[in-house]
């Protein structure tokens, strides 16, 4: 949410109109771009642009950029071919049925685009659902195929089965009918059983066919059939048996085979148990025979047992294995104190915790993070791990320059100009004394010197050491590209500044530096110096006497800056305090004596915002226009609204007047609920 009015610029041809709005200084991030029909907006606290066109665009094909000097909107013209000849609508005067029309017309297109958004996301929400209907009906078809597949794939497995089961069934029935029995069908079938050859034979002997076949073996001999011959007097070609009568004598003899099967089954089966039943009673009495034979040795002599416990490590704690043998460890590697004591500790670490670049890499990990305090740990570990064994390549150099950047990040300057003065004398020797272990290359050397000296300059900076400017100096030189060339001049340019003791006056101009080089913290930091100092007026001449307006309206003024500050920083409720004590500090001398909350009687007053000259003037116009936006921010609509048209008394163009009458609408409006993203 913002309030003061960026400037802009706009061009027409006879089918777009491209409008361009400044916004400097804001994160390209809090932006809030809106465009309909006839109305455009860019919310970049502190600066809101509001803007009723004259003609009327396509939003729909509206495209609004984005870049690092603001927003640049190219809007088709809803009818080609005319000319706007002006940007912004005129509404008509001051009088409320013009701004009430502009408002209806400016919501009504607000909600057309309301509108237009909402159909389009619902038409995009459409389109996925049948996008994502048409997807799983393909899925479903696929499935489907898929299944029909199997199943026609199973019925034509099953129609080859029925087929080959048919002929087989015919084939039998052909069989049966020219007398050709199965298992006399020629072919050789292997009999399939794990049974060995006896076992089979004998299975085989009592089936059905076997015993028909033995049976008519039995009656139709060769002698039998010679005795009928002779008894009859003629040869017997065939000997009919009646079935009922053959199916009788197989079935007895059936009967016999099971029977006698049956038998045979329950005399082995009680030879079984009277064989085990024999065994288990000859066990038990040779049992019972061995233990009268065992000889029973004599009682043991009587004997006093002594019972003791181990002494604990401390009277005073409960007895557990684990804390007694820490105790004594910790007992131990107390009383050795040589060195091998403390060889024994370190090499029970963890190799990891004793190598210094996985310590070095561990830092970073944690600087980046922001968790500063495990970084300087981490760090300290590895500088140590360096000391005891160093490395040919300067790894103590850059972990020494890390924790410098650690220390200054956590307010321990002191320490961080340490490390880097150490830092910068081992780099000299290594880079110029090969015997001392890594030769630096130029370029690398050169940007490692680089760092150093700025972050030592930043140490001493911080500690209030005048020494900074001189590392700043020496850094200037090795800069590695013209932006830190420029960067690096501008903070030697503010040691040196530093160095002089400061009046008011090169406070106020310190703090409008910093202010437009878009140092904000440094430029609040500078007024808060000079609003502490004895003031003097900063425009009186040599040998003349300070008036007390000219005095009252130069502290307004810092008022106003420091107020300036707050706002860029979000600070409203700062910015505010300060407007109230810069309007306080201005009516309440010469040559106002009003209070401090008639600042808009005064500024709307012709004659008295003009007795204070131009210096006065300003200084008002600054805080009432800068209160108004704070008032805004803080959600205290009337009252900026207020302010506003206080401040638009005062401005001294047509364009800036104009401008902070639309704020006041803007924020009124906002008051009633009729702007929303205010």
């Amino acid at each position: 949410m913002g309030f003061i009015t960026p400037t802009h610029a706009w061009e027409e041809t006879d089918a777009e109109v491209t409008v361009r709005v400044d916004i400097k200084g804001v994160p390209r991030s809090s932006l809030d771009v809106f465009a309909s029909s006839c109305y455009l907006k860019v919310n970049a606290p502190p600066y809101l642009f509001s803007c009723d066109l004259e003609g009327e665009i396509d939003d729909a094909a509206c495209v609004a950029t984005v870049d690092a000097a603001g927003v640049a909107f190219r809007c088709p013209k809803l009818v080609p071919g005319t000319t706007w000849g002006r940007l912004r609508r005129e509404t008509g005067g001051p009088s409320p049925e013009a701004r009430a029309a502009t408002a209806e017309r400016r919501r009504a297109s607000v909600e057309a685009a309301h509108a237009r958004v909402t159909a389009e996301k619902k038409a995009a929400s459409e389109r996925k659902a049948q996008v994502d209907k048409a997807y799983l009906e393909k899925q479903w078809a696929l499935e489907r195929t898929r299944r029909e597949t199997i199943e026609r794939r199973q019925e034509e497995e099953m129609a080859e089965e029925r087929e080959r089961l048919r002929r087989w069934q015919e084939e039998g029935d052909a069989r049966a009918a020219a007398g050709v029995l199965s298992y006399d069908s020629g072919e050789d079938v292997e009999y399939d059983s794990d049974d060995d050859a006896e076992t089979r034979a004998a299975k085989q002997k009592r089936t059905r066919v076997a015993r028909e076949r033995e049976f008519a073996d039995a009656i139709l001999t060769p002698d039998a059939v010679a005795a009928a011959e002779r008894e009859n007097g003629a040869t017997v070609q065939t000997l009919a048996v009646p079935d009922a009568a053959l199916e009788k004598m197989l079935v007895a003899d059936d009967g016999d085979d099971e029977d006698a099967e049956t038998a045979r089954r329950s005399k082995r089966a009680a030879e079984a148990k009277a064989k085990a039943t024999a065994r288990a009673r000859a066990d038990a009495a040779a049992a019972r025979s061995a233990e009268r034979a065992r000889s029973v040795p004599p009682p043991r002599a009587a004997t006093r047992a002594e019972v003791g416990f181990t002494k604990l490590e401390t009277d005073h704690m409960p007895a557990r294995a684990s804390r007694e043998r820490e105790i004594r460890e910790w007992k131990r590697s107390q009383s050795s104190g040589d060195a091998r004591g403390s060889r024994t500790e370190t090499e029970r670490l963890d190799v990891t915790e004793r190598e210094p670049v996985f310590l070095k890499d561990k830092g970073d990990a944690f600087f980046k993070a922001g968790d500063h305090r495990s970084a300087l740990e981490a760090y300290a570990r590895a500088a140590d791990a360096e000391r005891a064994a160093p490395h040919p390549d300067g790894v103590l150099i850059k972990i020494l320059a890390n924790r410098a950047a650690c220390l200054l990040r956590a307010g321990h300057h002191d320490a961080a100009a340490e490390d880097c003065a150490e830092a910068l004398a081992m780099l000299h020797a290594e880079s110029t004394d090969e015997d001392k272990g890594a030769v630096w290359p130029p370029d690398k050397q050169r940007a490692m010197r680089f760092k150093l000296l700025v972050r030592r300059a930043e140490a001493r900076a911080g500690a209030g050491d005048a020494a900074a400017a001189e590392d700043l100096a020496s850094a200037a030189p090795l800069a590695p590209d013209d932006d830190a060339r420029a960067k690096i001049d501008a903070d030697l340019e503010e040691a040196r500044a530093c160095l002089v003791p400061l009046d008011a006056v090169a406070a106020r101009e310190r703090g409008d530096a910093r202010y437009r080089a878009g140092d904000v913290r440094g430029a609040a930091s500078a007024y808060d110096a000079a609003l502490a100092m004895p003031f003097m007026p900063f425009r009186v001449s040599a040998g003349e006497d300070a008036a007390p307006s000219t005095a009252a309206a130069e502290r307004a003024s810092l008022f106003a800056n420091r107020a300036a500050c707050h706002l860029s920083l979000s600070d409203h409720g700062a910015a505010h305090d300060d407007c109230e004590e810069g309007l306080d500090a201005l009516l309440q001398g010469a040559p106002f004596h009003a209070d401090a909350a008639r600042a808009r009687e005064v500024a709307t007053h012709p004659e008295r915002s003009r007795v204070g000259g131009e210096g006065a003037r300003a200084a008002l116009a600054k805080l009432v226009h800068r209160r108004a936006a704070a008032a805004a921010h803080l959600r205290r609509f009337e009252d900026a609204a207020l302010d506003y048209e206080a401040a638009s008394a005062l401005a001294t163009d047509t364009a800036s007047r104009e401008a902070l009458e639309r704020d006041a609408e803007t924020v009124r409006a906002a008051g009633r609920g009729e702007v929303s993203g205010v």
